[in-house]
């Protein structure tokens, strides 16, 4: 029984010393955190949204006072992830074609498809979509007046598929800009490589 009652008290005056923190007037500069004040449970596991058909991603906005703005933000920041993975792998997948086919890769850059993702986040060409939003609301003290500010974080399922087929198609492209060099390579080999390049990574 005075257990219960020490664990009762203990609850009552933790709850009391938040509220009296919420009461008290927010120096300048400081902020609050008013709604969903966790991350979401998602973001500690991203992986397990991974499948055969999809690769997840996420992403974390800065604050802004327009929620738009935040969600937008938190999308560029998981396509940023996702696309930069994705070159990453191309890049390594090109090498390997370019290797295998009699080009040593001292001769070809094969930063190339790397520039080609950079190119579709540019044009904005769509992968994936997104699956999942979480938006924090925040209070942000700004020279005495209280500002409404949010945070979105963003789940982007980028098509596995979809993907590897850019990939493929980027490095065929290199292909027929290398042999318009001259450049001397089995082709025939170069482009069974690049078919036989898994549809998922």
């Amino acid at each position: 029984m005075m257990k219960s009652l020490a664990s009762l008290a203990l609850t009552a005056g933790t709850g009391l010393f938040l509220w009296s923190c919420s009461q008290r007037p927010m120096a300048d500069g400081e902020m609050r955190c008013q709604k969903n004040c966790d991350s979401p449970a998602w973001t500690d596991n991203i992986a397990k949204f991974n499948s055969k058909s999809v690769k997840a991603f996420g992403g974390i906005s800065k604050l802004y006072t327009m929620e738009q703005r935040a969600r937008s933000d938190a999308e560029v920041d998981a396509t940023k992830r996702a696309l930069d993975e994705l070159g990453i792998y191309g890049t390594r997948r090109f090498k390997e074609v370019v290797t295998h086919s009699g080009i040593s890769s001292d001769v070809i850059d094969p930063t190339v498809i790397a520039d080609e993702i950079t190119q579709l986040k540019s044009e904005g060409t769509a992968l994936g979509s997104f699956s999942r939003y979480q938006t924090q609301e925040w209070t942000e003290n700004r020279d005495g007046t209280p500002v409404t500010v949010y945070k979105v974080y963003a789940l982007y399922e980028i098509d596995q598929k979809r993907s590897a087929d850019f990939l493929k198609k980027a490095m065929r492209s290199q292909l027929e800009e290398m042999r318009a060099k001259n450049l001397q390579f089995d082709r025939d080999r170069a482009q069974k490589l690049i078919d036989s390049l898994p549809d998922s990574w």
